[in-house]
């Protein structure tokens, strides 16, 4: 599955260095500035492997940009996103801190731990427009959708 390759590349990019660091030292160390080809065609592998996912990631960035959803209340945000995590083998945790758009995946056991954080709502009258000036609102009045408080 395309999104499995995606996750793993994505954290095999995180990893990169990282495995090598917690291998147990031999008796005969390298020394860090001495050429490494087996670290070095890893490191490659890594840069192709998410290269090649540059369109599944940008189509989902388009998606989670066109939700537009201001704080608490990212509901098809958190949707979308915890689906392609399932699908992907993380155990969701939802709910979380008694927050209905909060959650948490975790994904396998043991070490190394890896937390990933990120503001998934967008902010209120934002705009990308070129013309124009914001339109004022009364405080009981909310927009239509908020796509246009984006827009």
């Amino acid at each position: 599955m395309r999104t499995s390759r995606f996750f793993i590349a994505a954290i095999a990019s995180l990893l990169s260095v990282t495995p090598i660091a917690q291998q147990p030292r031999e008796s005969t160390t390298v020394p860090s500035g001495a050429p490494n080809p087996r670290r070095d065609q890893y490191k490659r592998d890594v840069g192709l492997e998410v290269d090649g996912l540059g369109e599944i990631v940008q189509r989902m960035n388009d998606q989670v940009f066109s939700f537009a959803e201001l704080g608490f209340q990212e509901l098809e945000t958190s949707k979308y996103l915890t689906g392609i995590l399932r699908q992907n083998g993380f155990a969701i945790q939802e709910n979380l801190a008694g927050i209905p758009t909060g959650w948490m995946a975790s994904w396998g056991s043991g070490k190394p731990v890896i937390a990933l954080g990120s503001d998934i709502d967008s902010s209120s009258g934002s705009s990308t427009r070129r013309y124009g000036r914001r339109q004022k609102r009364s405080r009981n009045q909310r927009p239509l959708s908020n796509v246009d408080e984006c827009m």
